[in-house]
C-alpha cells in the first residue's frame, strides 16, 4: 500500500460512516498527503516504515472526533489558504514596524481581498469559523496594524519583535 492509500485508509477509518461530501473529503486528504510529502516515502522506504511515519504524523489529526476530522480534511485547501494569508499579513505587519510608516497599500489591499474571499467561505461552513478563530483574529490585527501602526499588535508580531531583539 502506498502512502496516499494509507493516509486515505487511516482518515476514512477514523470518520466511520459519517455523512459528508466524500469527494471533498478525499480531495482534502490527497492535498494534505501531497503538502506533507508523504508520496516521497514511496520512493525510499518499505511499507512498514511508511506505515509508522504516516501513522505517527496523522495521530493527532485522527484522534479527534469524526466531525472535526471531516471538517479539517474537507476544508483543507481553505485552511491552508487562511494560513498563507496569515503569514503574508504577519510579514507586512513586521515590515511596517521597521519602516518609516509607509506601507505597500496595494499589497495590503490585495491581502484584504483574499482574506475577505476566504472569510465568506469560512462562514458558510458550520464549525470552521471556530476552528480558525485565532488565525482570523491575527490576520485582522496584522492588517489593521499594517494600515495604521499602533501599539496593538498580534501575538505573532509581538513575539517576533521580542525574539528578534
Amino acid at each position: 500500500m502506498d502512502a496516499k492509500e494509507l493516509v486515505r485508509k487511516l482518515v476514512l477509518s477514523s470518520v466511520g460512516n459519517i455523512d459528508c461530501d466524500m469527494e471533498k473529503l478525499t480531495d482534502g486528504i490527497d492535498a494534505y498527503t501531497e503538502d506533507n510529502g508523504f508520496q516521497l516515502l514511496d520512493e525510499s522506504f518499505d511499507e512498514d516504515i511508511i506505515q509508522r511515519v504516516v501513522s505517527n504524523n496523522l495521530a493527532d489529526r485522527i484522534s479527534r472526533s469524526a466531525g472535526q476530522i471531516v471538517l479539517f480534511f474537507s476544508n483543507y485547501r481553505l485552511i491552508e489558504q487562511m494560513r498563507l494569508i496569515n503569514n503574508k499579513s504577519l510579514k507586512i505587519a513586521k515590515e511596517r514596524i521597521h519602516s518609516d510608516g509607509n506601507g505597500d497599500e496595494e499589497s495590503i489591499a490585495d491581502i484584504e481581498r483574499q482574506f475577505e474571499g476566504c472569510l465568506r467561505e469560512v462562514y458558510k461552513t458550520e464549525g470552521l469559523q471556530q476552528m480558525l478563530q485565532v488565525q482570523i483574529s491575527e490576520i485582522i490585527l496584522n492588517l489593521d496594524f499594517a494600515k495604521n501602526p499602533s501599539k496593538v499588535l498580534s501575538r505573532r508580531v509581538r513575539d517576533a519583535e521580542v525574539i528578534g531583539k
